[in-house]
């Protein structure tokens, strides 16, 4: 939450404590837990969102948890939804024993996943702002997609992951 020099330092470590969790091989669920944890213990009032997902290409299985963050989309050529009804979970560094839970989804070839940040839906209702990147999502290939994005217009920082799966 927030900006400056604070919350940079506060997600450069978030960010290389995740890197350790994961090399540790910990599922996205328990990885949130423990940065959550984290947070908690540094007794400061800062929070975070985060989306911690794996994909395994050989598969097409994506797995993922969030806190806090906005849902993933998922686009299967025609449509784009949300990936509901996984529970958000509360933003880290909140409640120390929050319930983080975990979700997973096969991409199928030519599907695509959408993680982003709430810079990009910042327009109004977040409902609305997710409706609206999901229609520009729908049916496009990635490179297309990304030339669609407005990364300016909600005047706050900006950043997607756009992937998908080929034959």
């Amino acid at each position: 939450m927030g900006h400056g020099l604070e919350a940079v330092e506060t997600m450069i470590g978030l960010r290389y404590a995740t890197a350790a969790y994961a090399t540790e091989g910990h599922p996205p669920a328990t990885i949130l837990s423990r940065l959550n944890m984290l947070l908690c213990r540094t007794g400061t009032v800062t929070t975070a969102t985060a989306v911690i997902a794996t994909y395994r290409p050989g598969t097409g299985q994506l797995r993922w948890a969030r806190a806090g963050h906005p849902p993933l989309l998922l686009a299967d050529g025609d449509r784009a939804t949300t990936c509901l009804p996984n529970p958000q979970g509360p933003l880290l560094g909140v409640f120390p024993a929050a319930s983080l839970a975990q979700q997973s989804h096969q991409l199928l070839p030519g599907h695509s996943v959408l993680l982003y940040t709430d810079g990009l839906i910042k327009r109004g209702p977040l409902d609305e702002g997710i409706d609206l990147l999901s229609d520009r999502i729908a049916g496009g290939q990635p490179a297309a997609v990304l030339g669609q994005l407005d990364f300016d217009a909600a005047g706050d920082d900006a950043c997607t992951l756009l992937a998908q799966r080929i034959a």
